[in-house]
């Protein structure tokens, strides 16, 4: 039986007619590894673990995460012990990152929740839907004009949600009873109250089953979360410099430094002029793909980001991988540092951590992919970008 050789294997080449290829191409090759010296070898055999139809897999700290049949988000630990994070995140593809205090963030664009791979929990902490409403009571508050403020803090951990304002209130002698507070199973309500006349809220109390008096000036600490936010459900989750990075349409967001449950939604944003589908952070700063080009933001903290345009096209939703920059070859040479490979008007491209965008397929190899899930992944010592078309 005759046996196809190869020489020297150059690579796949898809924009060559067939007629056109030299004896060291390929059009395709399919359950094939090439080595580093350029040689062919069999794709290695799978060993099934389980037989049950799971989804969206992504390799967390010492777990793997991934939907069941019954499209349950799951955690699998190495001893076979599984966890529901979540009851029922949908068939579509969720978003994951790793935040740095080793809990995973995830996300289908819908709804979005957190993990440590035992238990699940809503990411950050919503606002309260009402402020309730208030009737004159008896204390020494000073007549004038006043508001209150109300917070929902969760009692595992004390984070604080943002809150809600209500209406400017009379009074005239006295306090100020209120009712009808909102109150939400695992967490205590907060209420803040302003002086008289003021505009800065101070804390006055938490609420007993919906309901505070207050009959005292507030006198115990500013508030500081009523402007903040929990994250919207949004796609493409990253970590950055302790920060959270999602991406809500053409709007890249953050969250607060070191506080990933924690978004200023008014001030840490940049705003994009297409739908983003990349955010890969590098070295030195942030690439962002949208459906019309590769941008990059310079620099080591938010407000001091720098936007340029290394590269036009559409860049294919969720084709961005992080690699050690030793893997990628530049020229003669090897790239450094934290990089990253992306699908960018079809071709795989290497970002580099200067910002630069650096075609390696072009003129070999294209896709008309739009949306893709990728990976990266070292086969031996072979380094392999892998790819599935979704669309």
């Amino acid at each position: 039986m005759s046996m196809l050789k190869f020489e020297s294997f150059k690579g796949i080449n898809n924009q060559a007619r067939g007629t056109e290829l030299t004896p060291a191409d390929l059009g395709t090759a399919t359950n094939v590894d090439v080595s580093n010296a350029g040689r062919l070898q069999r794709r290695q055999g799978y060993t099934v673990q389980n037989a049950c139809c799971h989804a969206n897999l992504f390799e967390a700290p010492g777990y793997l995460l991934a939907t069941d049949a019954q499209h349950a988000l799951v955690a699998i630990w190495p001893d076979g012990q599984r966890a529901t994070v979540h009851p029922g995140m949908g068939a579509g593809r969720i978003w994951y990152a790793r935040l740095p205090d080793g809990r995973v963030a995830f996300s289908n664009g819908l709804q979005c929740g957190i993990t440590d791979g035992r238990t699940g929990g809503e990411w950050g902490a919503r606002k309260p839907e009402s402020v309730g409403v208030a009737v004159a009571a008896q204390g020494s508050l000073a007549p004038g004009k006043y508001r209150w403020a109300v917070t929902h803090v969760r009692r595992a951990d004390g984070l604080e949600s943002g809150g809600v304002t209500s209406d400017v209130q009379e009074v005239a002698h006295g306090g100020l009873a209120l009712m009808g507070l909102p109150e939400r199973e695992g967490f205590d309500t907060q209420v803040y109250l302003t002086q008289p006349g003021g505009e800065q809220f101070f804390l006055v109390g938490r609420a007993a089953g919906g309901q505070l008096r207050i009959t005292a000036p507030a006198g115990l600490g500013a508030a500081r979360t009523l402007d903040l936010d929990a994250p919207p459900a949004g796609i493409l989750l990253a970590e950055w410099n302790g920060r959270a990075l999602l991406a809500e349409g053409s709007m890249l967001l953050a969250s607060l430094p070191t506080m990933p449950e924690q978004f200023d939604l008014t001030r840490d944003y940049r705003q994009f002029g297409a739908a983003i589908t990349l955010v890969q952070p590098v070295g030195n700063g942030i690439f962002v793909g949208t459906t019309e080009a590769l941008h990059f933001l310079a620099g080591e903290t938010w407000d001091s980001l720098r936007m340029s345009t290394p590269m036009t096209g559409p860049v294919a939703l969720g084709s961005g991988v992080a690699v050690d920059g030793r893997f990628v070859r530049i020229g003669d040479g090897n790239a450094e540092g934290e990089c990253m490979l992306a699908l960018v008007d079809g071709v795989i491209t290497a970002g580099l951590p200067s910002g630069q965008a650096v075609p390696l397929s072009e003129g070999r190899y294209r896709t008309e992919a739009q949306e893709v899930s990728a990976a990266f992944r070292l086969q031996g010592r072979m380094p392999q970008y892998m790819v599935q078309v979704l669309r």
